[in-house]
């Protein structure tokens, strides 16, 4: 067994870089020197050190969404935004003015209306304004807290780096639509969808139960992962093992077979630059529409 000792250092020093090899070495050394009783007791003394870390490092809040797609006439989704776990007699939500691969500021909180917050029980809690795009609330003490609010999503105009929903069709992109919980961006969080019946989704995030609920690895993962969702036409093709669909709402006046075959191309030279494809699946969202206009942003999936 060796025992690694490792000094995080925000600069490249070299001095505190040799003492730190230094120290590694010494602490390898005297334990190899032990007996198997004083190993044990080192090891056991090591992870009662190191547990309350491990345990303050998974208490943090529990983070969930569920966005209702269920009356697209309104242009409206529904958002109910669900915290566990909170240990603070307040906590902060906020709309993001920005999004990833865009890089322009946004007013999406300009979109968002009728924001409650009620308690685990239901009960309205104190909220305030605090900035164009900041909402506090009041825990009360209690550690569940609930937001819900509603997003207009009605612009095909910059569809690409907003949101629509009408009755063809549903498209957001996460910064749009998804408060954050300031101080609480790298924790997990889970999506619910709910939609027409008849109306499929496709997103870029892992599903992980047939309800329609998908995981996230952090805020930024959520709303790097646009979603569609309605009855669109996709296209499916397998690169390095990996599965990649073209996900297409609008007009279809385009050859697929031709579309498809530029596309493995485009993943293929992908893969030989990367050596290697970084994720399971990849999901490409094109809107086609009569409007004259061209663009497209980057997402991580």
């Amino acid at each position: 067994m060796e025992i690694l000792i490792y000094t995080r250092i925000r600069r490249k020093d070299v001095t505190i870089y040799r003492e730190d090899v230094i120290m590694r070495r010494k602490a390898t050394e005297f334990f190899r020197k032990q007996d198997p009783v004083s190993k044990t007791f080192i090891i056991a003394l090591l992870l009662l050190t190191l547990s309350p870390l491990l345990t303050r490092a998974e208490s943090g809040p529990k983070i969930s969404y569920v966005l209702d797609a269920r009356q697209p006439h309104t242009h409206l989704f529904q958002i109910c935004l669900t915290v566990q776990k909170v240990k603070t007699p307040y906590i902060e939500f906020a709309m993001p003015a920005w999004i990833p691969g865009y890089n322009r500021t946004r007013d999406f909180a300009r979109n968002v209306q009728d924001v409650e917050a009620t308690d685990g029980q239901g009960h309205k809690l104190e909220m305030e304004k605090r900035d164009y795009q900041t909402w506090r609330v009041m825990t009360g003490q209690d550690s569940t807290i609930k937001l819900t609010y509603r997003v207009f999503a009605n612009s095909l105009h910059d569809i690409n780096i907003a949101s629509h929903i009408d009755e063809t069709h549903a498209f957001f992109n996460g910064a749009a639509v998804f408060m954050y919980v300031i101080g609480a961006e790298n924790e997990k969080v889970t999506l619910k969808i709910e939609k027409p019946e008849a109306w499929k989704i496709a997103t870029g995030l892992e599903q992980t139960s047939r309800d329609y609920t998908f995981k996230a690895e952090s805020y930024d993962h959520l709303i790097d992962c646009p979603t569609e969702i309605g009855n669109f036409t996709q296209y499916d093709f397998i690169v390095g093992d990996k599965d990649h669909h073209l996900v297409f709402y609008g007009l279809e006046n385009f050859d697929a077979s031709f579309m498809i075959g530029d596309f493995k191309s485009i993943v293929r030279t992908c893969e030989q630059l990367f050596r290697g494809l970084p994720y399971n699946h990849y999901t490409f969202i094109f809107h086609l529409t009569s409007r004259e206009r061209r663009s497209g942003v980057e997402h991580g999936n």
